[in-house]
């Protein structure tokens, strides 16, 4: 981040390397007689813009001695440094002296000793703004609050424009990866585990369309099913299953519905037979 200016504790932005003439304005005590507007249409100042435009000895980053932004936030004058201490002149000696003392002061302290003003505000309040723009309300005012009050914490300042700029990449990793808990974000869902199948059941067929239709098996199709209407081989093959895993594929539920239906059809079938057969056995023995 580029080095900022902050004159009489009155940070001074920038805009294309050029310095803002409404915040010096403001750092002079906001006389009216010392508005931007009379300096920059004074005669000495006409000239003087001229004469850095024209010199190939200066170097400008914005192509130009000034800058006028009429909209948006960044709304105002912008000039060169030339420009701001001629400005500083015009006003007083004492804040042309607090001018160039704030210039050498910008040049020769540390990069760490410099705080990344409110250009380097702006910034981090966009990062903080993005990161809270899925909440509304209240949610949103106490999450931004919390935001800064780690953000504070974390670097050891009472203003996020007092970060030093050799911290300022470390402020935007530190609100890129925060995390907001609790009311701010639901819990993450549980991730569930599929139990590892220790033994396969596979149906030995499949239900045809006649079986499903009547819900029970023929008598001569129970005999081709998967469990066979074997009740001493289902206890030893659960037997030797006990305490595992065990994966039915599709249809075997099914198959086994089929089978219970069925068995239950035919037993109850046979049953009424045999009844049958015992009623007309005993009626036959009293003639």
């Amino acid at each position: 981040m580029a080095a900022s200016l902050s004159i009489l504790s009155k940070d001074i932005r920038m805009l294309d390397g050029l310095f803002s003439l409404n915040d010096l304005h403001k750092a002079s005590g906001s006389d009216s007689k010392h508005k931007p507007y009379n300096f920059m249409r004074s005669g000495q100042t006409v000239e003087l813009i001229e004469e850095i435009n024209q010199g190939s000895d200066v170097s400008l980053g914005a192509g130009s001695a000034h800058k006028i932004v009429h909209g948006g936030k960044n709304r105002g004058t912008y000039v060169c440094k030339e420009l701001v201490y001629s400005y500083a002149m015009w006003i007083s000696a004492k804040f042309h002296l607090a001018v160039i003392r704030a210039f050498d002061q910008m040049t020769t302290s540390p990069a760490r000793d410099r705080a990344i003003g409110t250009n380097g505000m702006d910034i981090l309040s966009s990062l903080v703004d993005g990161k809270i723009s899925h909440l509304k309300g209240k949610q949103r005012a106490s999450a931004k609050a919390r935001f800064w009050n780690q953000i504070h914490a974390g670097f050891d300042v009472k203003s996020g424009a007092d970060i030093p700029e050799s911290e300022f990449n470390n402020a935007r990793q530190f609100i890129s990866e925060y995390v907001l808990e609790g009311d701010y974000l639901p819990a993450e869902p549980e991730q569930v585990t599929e139990p590892q199948a220790d033994a396969v059941f596979s149906p030995k067929r499949m239900p045809s369309g006649f079986d499903q239709r009547h819900g029970r098996l023929l008598w001569e199709q129970m005999f081709d099913c998967g469990w066979r209407i074997d009740l001493l081989w289902a206890v030893r093959w659960i037997k030797d299953h006990e305490g595992q895993t065990v994966l039915l594929e599709p249809g075997v539920s099914e198959q086994l519905q089929l089978e219970l239906n069925s068995i239950l059809f035919w037993n109850e079938n046979y049953r009424n037979k045999l009844l049958d057969i015992h009623r007309m056995t005993q009626i036959g023995q009293r003639h």
